[in-house]
């Protein structure tokens, strides 16, 4: 019996180890061996944001960086990323019970070919490792305290503390899995004493891990004398809830999770007859998030009818459900309404439980119509994803290039300017590449494709022009900052045009837009 028990296991876990890879490659190989660096991660091709990444309570991100090195290195980042998926998805299909080899498939289709993946890919491509550890502790830890007491209960401490280290929107898929368990036990007919119980230990480690990671950060920023991040995605606003009330964060929590269900991103597709067809598509993964919920909360009734489950376990379900949405996208609460792609992983977690609820079924079960409608639903979300990450990274190589051809151009112009001495003459670019009259069309044809970090030009905001030049080139000039509010600054035009190049106060200014 524990031969043929280890033997399934195994085949699960090729399963799952296989179709990882599979998904992983159709969605993101083309991430995997091209460079596109544009937006964030045009300043981090040597990564030496270590202090910062402490500022904003990510602690643990220094040690995995000396791990893997700290050069941005896209095969080696990527792959590195995929071994965590692969160890992800095996653990879940462990956690969740999945025995249904077309479940396994379909879990980890869900798990890489998403918005949240392939916004990081795109833009933030040196942290795509970490944010794939931190997935992987979330779930980790999980598994972990479903174990017996002791040393794995200790290490589900130790791995929750790891995700808040790394990434701390990621904490967002262990209260989900935890949700998804404790709803699970009350289809099981499990004790009200023993619910409760098995409840109170799920938020009270929660409470623990966060109160360590807290006082581990803050030893950290007095060890290393780093002051606290005070910006958007840093951790000195939390808890702080002025200019606000939770009431008001809980129904933008709330909102979030639905706009993004029926709101979702596709892909750009054909046209007919003037009209995109990409709407089309915006209206089947709309009917399909639908479907998805519906078969959600069907499978929830039938397991409970078949278990004839007391009322009050029904009630309590009820409100595990309720608050699901809560959990989700909990760090949009506590961030008090700041949210964006990168901290919404846990939105895949709906898709997840339905597959967990149909794949805890035998195989043949996968047969039945039903599960053949709501596995149409699924596939056709992960397709989108798939193909829409495709367009995404296609998109972001192209903007590479144009931004490469335009600052050719540009170095060229400069380099003919009478007196300039490189390296020594000082230049400053003033304006913004993207509200550059230049730059400011997006790609024919890409206009739908606009994901978190995505703008007109590889070149999004102050300082990635500078590190264009610098890390990716290695241009040897003197680049500086002026005071554009002057009226010799605002009466030169724009480039291209003539005289948007020229000196002012020894300094040789490029004008880049208004």
């Amino acid at each position: 019996m524990d031969e043929t028990r280890t033997t399934g296991s195994q085949a699960k876990n090729i399963a799952a180890v296989l179709s990882t890879v599979f998904w992983c490659l159709f969605a993101h190989g083309y991430r995997f061996a091209n460079n596109m660096f544009t937006h964030d991660s045009l300043l981090q091709i040597y990564q030496d944001d270590s202090a910062w990444q402490i500022a904003l309570g990510r602690i643990f991100q220094p040690v995995l960086l000396f791990l893997r090195g700290g050069l941005c290195n896209p095969w080696l980042i990527c792959f590195c990323a995929l071994i965590w998926y692969c160890l992800t998805v095996c653990l879940l299909v462990d956690l969740l019970k999945i025995k249904s080899t077309v479940s396994i498939v379909i879990l980890s289709g869900i798990v890489v070919s998403n918005l949240t993946v392939t916004v990081a890919n795109a833009s933030f491509l040196p942290w795509v490792d970490f944010f794939a550890c931190s997935l992987f502790l979330s779930c980790l830890g999980v598994w972990l305290w479903t174990k017996e007491k002791g040393i794995p209960r200790g290490g589900a401490l130790l791995c929750m503390v790891g995700v808040l280290g790394i990434y701390q929107a990621y904490i967002c898929v262990t209260i989900c899995l935890f949700l998804i368990l404790l709803i699970q036990d009350l289809q099981s007919s499990m004790a009200f004493k023993t619910f409760s119980m098995k409840a109170i230990k799920a938020a009270g480690i929660l409470v623990v891990a966060a109160s360590c990671y807290f006082l581990i950060w803050k030893g950290f920023l007095a060890l290393f004398g780093i002051w606290t991040a005070d910006t958007y995605n840093g951790m000195a606003s939390v808890g702080d809830y002025s200019g606000t009330s939770v009431g008001t964060l809980l129904l933008l929590t709330y909102r979030h999770v639905f706009q993004f269900f029926w709101n979702p991103d596709t892909f750009v597709t054909m046209m007919f007859k003037g009209i995109s067809l990409s709407v089309v598509w915006k209206y089947i993964l709309r009917l399909s998030n639908v479907m998805v919920m519906l078969a959600l909360l069907y499978e929830l009734f039938q397991t409970n009818k078949r278990n004839r489950t007391a009322w009050w376990q029904w009630s309590l379900q009820i409100i595990l459900l309720s608050l699901f949405p809560l959990g989700m996208n909990f760090t949009c609460f506590i961030s008090k309404g700041m949210v964006h792609s990168l901290m919404t992983y846990a939105f895949i977690m709906p898709y997840i439980f339905l597959i967990a609820m149909v794949g805890q079924k035998q195989e043949q079960a996968d047969k039945h119509w039903k599960q053949i409608i709501t596995w149409g639903c699924v596939l056709s979300i992960i397709w989108s994803g798939t193909v829409y990450a495709n367009q995404v990274y296609l998109k972001k190589s192209l903007q590479e290039q144009s931004a490469q051809s335009l600052m050719t151009r540009i170095v060229a112009d400069i380099e003919d300017m009478e007196s300039y001495v490189p390296g020594e003459t000082p230049v400053a670019f003033v304006g913004s590449f993207e509200n550059s009259p230049y730059m400011e069309q997006t790609l024919k044809g890409f206009g739908e494709i606009v994901p978190y970090g995505t703008g007109n030009t590889a070149l999004t905001y102050v300082g990635t022009d500078y590190a264009l030049l610098q890390f990716e080139w290695n241009v040897q000039m003197n680049l500086t900052r002026v005071d554009s509010d002057t009226k010799e600054i605002r009466q030169m035009p724009t480039y291209p045009k003539k005289g948007s190049i020229g000196y002012v106060d020894d300094v040789l200014i490029v004008k880049i837009s208004e």
